[in-house]
């Protein structure tokens, strides 16, 4: 997503390619100083699609799978993998692309990803059920997850979402920047590995598989939408944060036993800004799950 947000500042002529350029590193600069917390020994292990390094800590219960959301990896969770691994065994690691990972699948779109994870998952000996954690497009691909293997879910969080119908609902309100970027601009590709442009690529196709995909799994589902958009001054922004909550409002419906919950002190990464509410909403899944 932050790929997306300065391309969505460079399209109004904010931000040139030099200064783009110093944009993104300043935040990997940040987020990796924020997000040096880690949970688990580094393992890497072969699959029949390539490589893949991840971190697993087991716990009784089910184990939190985390998906992060573009561009990030599986240290980007921050803090908050501190916290929940007194409540639940962890999962997390990098796609591939990514440091320690790769593929043999040059597409990468999300039912080629969610494909990728499960037989990861299996590889690991990583055994459901599963509560599945996703932020930002990683939310979408958690979603096509669940309703890929539901046989293997106990829970669904969801953070700050992509939702598969925004761009539709963007457009039938007659705001700005509804579709998902295509392509990466020649700075961002200087910076990020060709995963990041495979998944911006396939971004929209991704969508579309999770919105033919219609059954969810009949599992506790929470959804944790972003408040705090801090271009106040651009009315079309607030309004596509306004559909935005109001759509994830909508996709806490798949399940009868769900919450929908907005940070208003939050931005897009809700599991930095408020940690403790990434917390609750686990327990509540654990709880609303019987397992805790």
């Amino acid at each position: 997503m932050i790929i997306e947000f300065i391309k969505w500042l460079c399209s109004f002529g904010g931000v040139s390619g030099k200064s783009a350029i110093f944009l993104l590193v300043s935040i990997n600069v940040l987020l990796l100083m924020s997000g040096c917390s880690t949970v688990g020994e580094v393992s890497e292990i072969s699959t029949s699609y390539g490589q893949s390094l991840y971190r697993y800590e087991m716990h009784e219960g089910p184990t939190l799978i985390m998906e992060v959301g573009l561009a990030d990896e599986m240290d980007d969770w921050g803090e908050v993998l501190t916290e929940l691994s007194s409540i639940s065994g962890i999962f997390t690691y990098n796609r591939a692309g990514f440091r320690g990972s790769y593929s043999i699948n040059s597409v990468r779109d999300a039912k080629t990803i969610v494909t990728e994870l499960n037989e990861l998952l299996i590889a690991a000996k990583v055994k459901p059920p599963f509560i599945l954690v996703g932020h930002s497009l990683g939310g979408a691909y958690m979603e096509l997850y669940a309703k890929t293997f539901p046989e293997n879910i106990a829970g669904v969080l969801l953070i700050d979402p992509n939702d598969a119908r925004y761009p539709a609902a963007c457009k039938a309100l007659e705001l700005d920047h509804c579709e998902p970027p295509g392509s990466m601009p020649w700075w961002a590709e200087l910076i990020y590995p060709r995963a990041v442009a495979g998944e911006i690529k396939a971004w929209s196709h991704s969508l579309e598989q999770v919105r033919r995909s219609t059954t969810f799994p009949p599992v506790p589902l929470a959804v944790l939408s972003a408040g705090n958009d801090k271009r106040r001054g651009d009315v079309n922004a607030i309004k596509r944060q306004e559909l935005t909550q109001h759509l994830h409002r909508q996709l806490s419906e798949l399940s009868s036993v769900s919450k929908h919950e907005v940070c208003m002190e939050c931005g897009h990464y809700v599991h930095r800004d408020n940690p403790q509410l990434v917390v609750e909403a686990v327990r509540w899944i654990l709880t609303s799950a019987g397992n805790l």
